[in-house]
Formats: structure tokens, sequence, C-alpha cells
């Protein structure tokens, strides 16, 4: 036990140590491995005197109830776990007709559907965080990019999103001209679209 206790101290973030004895192995030929080099250590990588950011599947419904129940702020300060920077963000959008609004987003846009939550909101999992629609009589008030998807190439996202009936918008102002709806805005490319709610949506390519 003192033992296994002493090995769960050296490993950073670890609450398990499994010994596997391995009866047989076979070793491949050295050439066909790969040469590994670290480059840059990874943020999830657990250290000491460390808090790695949460991961956002881990705050998903469907898999609460297969997380250990034990807290990952074990052994860091209460300051280290009041700060916001390793938080998921979810952002909410109003909408009108709920059922026009999934449609789009699922069928148009293609995010996963998380579920439907108690207080009425429907979610949605993106890389980094969560997308919530929330209904709202009389939709958005806003007239700002709710949402900026970042992407590889824009050309070919606005090509793949118009096919499935996105519509984009075109724009001809001082300091903001599109072509081809994409504007050039220093270090990105951008291209704006609405949702069936009137929420203004945004792709972006980073150029620089």
């Amino acid at each position: 036990m003192k033992r296994g206790l002493s090995l769960i101290a050296a490993y950073a973030g670890a609450v398990l140590i499994i010994r596997v004895t391995a009866p047989h192995i076979f070793p491949n030929c050295p050439r066909y491995i790969d040469k590994m080099q670290l480059v840059e250590t990874s943020v999830h990588a657990p250290r000491t005197d460390y808090l790695p950011p949460e991961p956002a599947w881990k705050t998903f419904d469907v898999f609460r109830d297969a997380l250990p129940r034990i807290s990952r702020c074990i052994g860091h300060t209460r300051k280290e776990i009041a700060m916001l920077s390793t938080a998921p963000v979810t952002t909410i959008l109003p909408v009108m007709n709920m059922e026009r609004a999934r449609d789009f987003y699922e069928n148009k846009l293609g995010l996963a559907p998380v579920g439907l939550k108690p207080d009425g909101k429907f979610v949605y999992a993106v890389v980094g965080g969560i997308i919530a629609l929330f209904p709202k009589e009389g939709g958005t008030k806003a007239d700002h990019t709710a949402i900026s998807f970042q992407v590889p190439e824009i050309e070919a996202a606005i090509k793949a999103l118009k096919a499935k009936g996105v519509v984009f918008e075109d724009y001809d102002f001082p300091g903001l001209k599109t072509e081809g709806h994409v504007c050039v805005l220093g270090s990105e490319k951008a291209a704006w679209f609405k949702d069936t709610e009137g929420n203004y949506l945004c792709l972006h390519e980073d150029i620089a």
C-alpha cells in the first residue's frame, strides 16, 4: 500500500496506479517506428502545481455518470479554482421558433445535438464549448456578430454551406467591403450570414 501511494505521488494528477504484466511481447522492427520529438508540452498534460483546462466533453450530461466522483481541483488553491481562463464557455442564442432553429443548426450547419435542458435550452457540442438555443419571444435585438466559426479555407466553407441553403451577406461600406461574400480584415478573412432567428453568425480564416 505504501509503495502504491508513493507511486501515485510521483505522477501529477494520478489517482490510480495499475500494474500490467505482459506475458508475451512482440517488438516491431525499429525502422518502422517514427522518431518522436517533444515540440511543446500539451496544455492538457498533468504537471505539478498546474491546473489543466477542463475538456469540454466532461461538461456534457451524457458523460457525467461515467466520470469519477473526485474533485479535479485537489491540491490546487482556492485562487486557482476561481480562475475562469480554463472554464468551458456556453454561447446562448435567443430563438423565436425552436424547431426552425434546430433544423438550421443541425441540418445546415451540421452541429452535433446534445439535448434539451430542463430550463428549455437546446444545446450543441462544439470545439471549446457549447452553443445553446434559448426560446425568447421576439428573438434577438443584437446587430453584432454572435458567433464566429474559425475555418481552414473560408471559400470552401462558404461553398459547402451555400449548397445547404445558407445565405451569405454582402456589404459595401467604408472599411467593410465583401467580394464573393468575403471581407479581408487585417490578418483574417471573414464572411457573415444569419440564422433563421436573425442572429448574425460568421466564418473566419486566419491568413497571417
